[in-house]
């Protein structure tokens, strides 16, 4: 496991040894013309990614989002569309207090 510079993400990176990629018949395909091993990564969290992708596409997480599109976002989209509260229209700020 490691921490990515660029964002602070927690990664989890696999290698392929040369030896193991000798035989290999997508070698070429894989790895290039000049690379010498198969390095990728990972997140750290990709047990929680695939078990929350399971109940998001359950039939009970189907119906609980077509349930949330039809209330809460509906209601949002209203709101920022046809009576004018964007994002930033009403950006409070708390330091001159």
């Amino acid at each position: 496991m490691f921490t990515e510079k660029k964002n602070h993400a927690k990664k989890k990176e696999y290698r392929g040894s040369k030896q193991v990629c000798i035989d290999c018949p997508i070698r070429t395909r894989c790895l290039g013309r000049s690379a010498q091993e198969k390095k990728f990564t990972v997140t750290f969290y990709r047990e929680a990614y695939k078990r929350n992708n399971a109940r998001v596409n359950s039939p009970q997480g189907r119906y609980m989002k077509s349930k949330r599109q039809s209330t809460v976002e509906l209601i949002l989209g209203t709101l920022t569309q046809f009576m004018g509260l964007r994002k930033n229209q009403y950006h409070w700020d708390t330091t001159s207090q």
